[in-house]
């Protein structure tokens, strides 16, 4: 996802959201990356640490330079079952998205008071 955003592929960086409920097109969720994300410029990044928080639920810490600022940020990905829609569980199959999704969320400074 990150080399998707830093290369502006629309396209790839909206196959990573995590959404619950029918999905949009592939175009609907290019457009949505592209207006969330096309005034962020992502120059570097580098993973700092991934963390299972949950057996569906994996943290990773990464550092990002948007925007000529470096940024440490914990971006959540989730187990997804696609065919039912809804938070997989782990042994059952599904595929990894990114929940939340918007730079919004994903921009704010990691809460360090969380433990390791």
């Amino acid at each position: 996802m990150l080399e998707a955003w830093q290369q502006e592929r629309w396209d790839l960086v909206g196959k990573e959201f995590g959404l619950l409920g029918p999905p949009p097109s592939d175009n609907q969720l290019a457009g949505q990356a592209r207006e969330l994300y096309r005034d962020l410029e992502l120059t570097s990044f580098e993973l700092l640490h991934v963390k299972a928080d949950a057996p569906a639920v994996q943290l990773v810490d990464v550092s990002l330079e948007v925007n000529g600022q470096v940024k440490e940020v914990q971006l959540r990905w989730l187990l997804v079952d696609p065919d039912i829609l809804q938070v997989g569980l782990p042994g059952q199959g599904g595929v990894w998205k990114l929940c939340p999704y918007g730079p919004f969320s994903n921009l704010l400074v990691k809460n360090n008071s969380q433990g390791s």
